[in-house]
């Protein structure tokens, strides 16, 4: 995007904002540009300024009014894109631009205002972090606890930055009694407006009084009206930055709108699904019956998402996430009954004594406090959140993953808060898997409702129903009806062309469990001395192994029948192949650059440098002699050596890497002579004052450098480098009621629906001994590769195995990989109804670009995409005949 000053786009860059978080901060800055902002002001010239500067840079706005009596917009941005990184960028703009030092910002809550605390004093979201000026030099942070500390108060007086972050509740005039004499003129205020002695006023008068005064309202929908409204009007503010998710239908001050269905389309949050139960009948259950019910639905969903949560942080070497259920009771009573059933042996026979957590008004104790901020650490026992009307807003967590609203459902704000609270994405993107993506909601005397409530509110969602295949989610069972199914690439030996293993009855009776043995995780497979290593140099290998001699198969494990075989009676071993699949990168092809423009410094921070009384020196701890920070400078005499100086300070440039030195050599020389004349100009005893104070002048040459910098956003190519990826083990999930099936076996037609549920194996050319499918089709092409004597090897693409960039943050998992003796193919089965999906064009383009550079370190690489319709029930398939009816791209169209 197009920024509309330098300081907005710095801000941007350095803070990693998104693009909706970059749009925003670009409106602000376009906005009250040329704007007088000052108290008292005339809010009805700065509208009319402000909407004509607005017109004149192109931006749409409904910017009516302002809503109050000072200006003031509001950003309707939704949940989890990043409001209070948000923040923080606004502060640094107003800041870096205007010079302004003193913020308020406004909590609605205690939970908040603890949140907004924690994020701008330097924790591990700390909304400064990349903005180094400002991070070497922090504003103090002051708060409705810290307000009254003496360093606080001379801060206050004083013109130094200031960020004072207070809850609502603290502002107001009234806040108790504060224990004095009824005869006391100060009986019945809040300390804020009780007279300090050290301030010679009320705390609140002197922030008040702020000629630069900017008030920042988290979820700003609360401060509209009543005693929070005047508050904040009394404060007399000379600016007003608003921030909410759910703006009053009201509200004429909306500045820009970025609204859920927006970040669930960019892929910033994760997608609700409604689940239910098709042709279910609530008048058949009492409410406490109804209740269990949907308890016991989501124990279904919660246990499934468990698993598929893990095996992604295998899969993926990322960090494990926990997932936790969200239940909203209508009353503390109903919230008490919730977690005894809960807890009781009723409930899935006492799995969850001690891990639920039911918090309310009237219980929020500082143990249940502590349990609720540790959540999202994966060792923490709670699995169930019971809430009444207390977590609606502001509590951020990313593994919340079902959401059981239960009577609560009629009241749409209530549930639409609480899906906010289930949006944040654990790994911070969409991954492309459905149990990490997706947050589910459970929903049956009112799916109907909560369905449209929900659909008018963010745009078409999924519904989806428990008694079908739910993708993401495996089948509808319990999790303690899965297991973990290990997919492991292991050492096999390809047959001859006309060989085949031996040993093997004829044909196999139908109806007749033969083993197809599954070898354990460390077990060693018995090969002929053809044999090569499972790898080479990085490369997986395949080959088939005679049933006779595995190892048992695992006793977890389930026997699979295959369909008849015909065997001859000798088995000629072949040496091994292997598919090499090139390692081939997204890189950049102009690197983001860094250029500092030219500019005149900023004396005034080195005249400020005192020098400092030449009693005062530095000795060495061992030698006990005197030393100087500077080779050159005479102790004595405080003679200033002007070359030494420029030297060393220039050396000290060298080593800041943000500055790109050497590409930035001039324009840095020139500011270093130009601190050089400064000191030597217009500081007494430049010597002295550089001796001590070098450290500082080192911060404030690079800082002002710094704020000069520009950067040249990247562009990036696919590049191949030597060498081929290692395929890894990965973990599948799959029902422990059903069989490892042979993937010759034909599924019937009630079965194909539950087909993402299924593993498969049996396979002699498979890299892998079990796979995996997402359709009947694809099951059908994996015979093909498995029946046609082209094919040499497959198999079939995993998170964890094999990727292809699409740009410098999507990747792309092909569905196949093949290969043959002249070449390796990436091919891609879709539904014919989804190969004109942007999302699979744009894929598809990736995959052609990939194959392309993959081509030029040897065998070629080709792209196919290839429609079911094409697939399914077509006897004596070959990948010849595969490849003849793919799909082809012209002009962006699947044709």
């Amino acid at each position: 995007m197009d920024f509309f000053n330098s300081e907005a786009r710095d801000i941007a860059n350095k803070l990693s904002l998104r693009l909706p978080q970059q749009e925003a901060l670009n409106r602000l800055a376009i906005a009250i540009d040329g704007t007088t902002l000052q108290k008292d002001a005339d809010t009805n010239a700065q509208l009319q300024q402000i909407n004509y500067t607005l017109a004149k840079n192109q931006v749409k706005s409904s910017l009516k009014k302002f809503d109050r009596n000072f200006c003031s917009f509001t950003f309707d941005i939704a949940t989890g894109v990043g409001k209070t990184r948000l923040m923080g960028a606004f502060v640094a703009y107003l800041y870096r631009k205007y010079g302004y030092k003193n913020f308020l910002i406004i909590a609605p809550s205690i939970t908040i205002y603890n949140k907004l605390m924690q994020d701008f004093a330097g924790g591990s979201k700390y909304v400064f972090k990349g903005l180094e000026d400002i991070a070497m030099n922090p504003p103090a942070i002051i708060s409705g606890d810290n307000y009254e500390r003496s360093e606080n108060l001379t801060k206050m007086a004083g013109d130094s930055f200031t960020v004072n972050v207070f809850n609502i509740d603290k502002l107001n005039e009234k806040q108790g009694k504060q224990h004095l004499d009824k005869d006391d003129p100060e009986y019945g205020k809040s300390k804020l407006h009780r007279q300090n002695e050290y301030l010679g006023d009320t705390f609140f008068n002197v922030l008040s009084q702020k000629e630069d005064l900017v008030v920042i309202m988290d979820e700003a929908h609360h401060y509209r009206d009543g005693a929070a409204m005047k508050t904040i009007e009394a404060i007399k503010p000379i600016l007003g930055i608003e921030l909410t998710a759910t703006p009053k239908e009201k509200t004429n001050n909306i500045l820009y709108h970025y609204q859920l269905p927006e970040a669930i389309k960019d892929k910033f949050v994760k997608r609700p699904v409604l689940i239910g139960r098709r042709n279910f009948n609530a008048a058949n259950f009492d409410d406490d019956g109804l209740d269990h019910y949907d308890l016991q639905e989501a124990e279904i969903v919660h246990s499934i998402v468990k698993q598929e949560l893990e095996v992604y942080a295998y899969n993926n070497q990322v960090r494990k996430v926990k997932p936790f259920v969200f239940v909203i009771a209508s009353d503390i009573d109903h919230a008490k009954k919730l977690q005894q059933y809960l807890e009781s042996d009723a409930f899935f026979e006492g799995k969850y004594k001690g891990k639920v957590l039911q918090i309310d008004s009237k219980s929020k104790t500082d143990d249940k406090i502590q349990a609720l901020l540790n959540l999202e650490n994966e060792y923490n026992q709670i699995e169930f959140v019971i809430h009444v009307s207390m977590l609606g807003e502001g509590w951020d967590v990313t593994n919340l993953y079902t959401i059981v609203p239960l009577r609560a459902a009629n009241s749409k704000t209530l549930v639409m808060q609480s899906i906010g609270r289930g949006l944040r994405l654990p790994y911070g993107t969409v991954v492309g898997e459905a149990a990490v993506d997706n947050l589910n909601i459970i929903a049956h005397k009112n799916f109907e409702t909560v369905l449209d409530d929900v659909n008018n509110e963010l745009g078409k969602i999924e519904a989806r129903y428990l008694d079908e295949e739910i993708p993401g989610l495996g089948e509808n069972q319990p999790a303690e009806g899965l297991r973990k199914v290990p997919v492991k690439c292991t050492p096999k030996i390809v047959p001859g062309a006309n060989a085949k293993p031996a040993n093997i009855p004829a044909t196999t009776p139908a109806g007749t469990d033969v083993s197809i043995p599954q070898s354990p995780t460390n077990a060693t497979v018995p090969t002929t001395s053809a044999t090569q290593p499972a790898s080479n140099n990085g490369m997986a290998t395949v080959a088939v192994v005679p049933p006779s001699s595995l190892p048992p198969t695992s006793p977890n494990v389930p026997i699979a029948k295959p369909v008849a075989q015909t065997q001859p009676d000798l088995f000629t071993p072949t040496p091994s192949i292997q598919i090499d699949i090139p390692k081939v990168y997204l890189v950049p092809t102009r690197k983001s650059v860094c250029r500092l423009e030219t500019f005149l410094l900023n004396e005034e921070p080195f005249k400020q440098l005192n020098a400092v009384d030449n009693k005062i020196v530095v000795k060495d701890a061992l030698t006990k002699r005197e030393i100087a920070y500077l080779k050159g400078v005479n102790l004595s005499n405080d003679d200033y050596n002007e070359n030494e100086f420029i030297k060393i300070l220039n050396h000290s440039m060298q080593r800041e890497s943000e500055l790109a030195y050497s590409s930035n050599i001039l324009v840095i020389l020139d500011v270093i002579k130009q601190v050089n004349n400064c000191l030597k100009n217009k500081v007494a005893q430049p010597a002295n004052v550089i001796r001590n104070n070098y450290r500082r002048i080192v911060d404030i040459t690079k800082n002002q450098l710094l704020l000069h910098k520009k950067v040249n956003s990247a562009t990036f190519e696919y590049k191949s480098v030597p060498g081929s990826l290692q395929l890894s083990e990965v973990m599948v999930m799959m029902s422990a009621r059903d069989t490892i099936r042979c993937y010759t076996t034909k599924l019937q037609t009630g079965e194909k629906s539950q087909i993402k549920s299924m593993v498969f194996n049996g396979f002699t050319k498979c890299l892998y001994d079990n796979q995996k499918f997402d359709s009947n089709p694809e099951l059908e092409f994996s015979r093909c590769l498995e029946n046609d004597t082209s094919v040499k090897a497959w198999f079939r693409g995993s998170s964890s195995t094999f990727k292809i960039p699409c740009n410098f943050q999507d990747n792309y998992i092909p569905d196949f990989v093949v290969q043959t003796k002249d070449c390796s193919y990436v091919i891609e089965v879709k539904a014919k109804n989804k190969v004109n999906d942007p999302d699979v064009v744009n894929k598809a383009k990736a995959a052609q670009s990939w194959c392309t550079h993959a081509s030029l370190l040897g065998k070629p690489w080709k792209y196919y995409l290839i429609s079911e319709d094409d697939i399914s029930g077509i006897e004596n398939l070959s990948l010849s005949g595969v490849i003849a009816h793919a799909v082809h791209f012209s002009a962006g169209i699947a044709n």
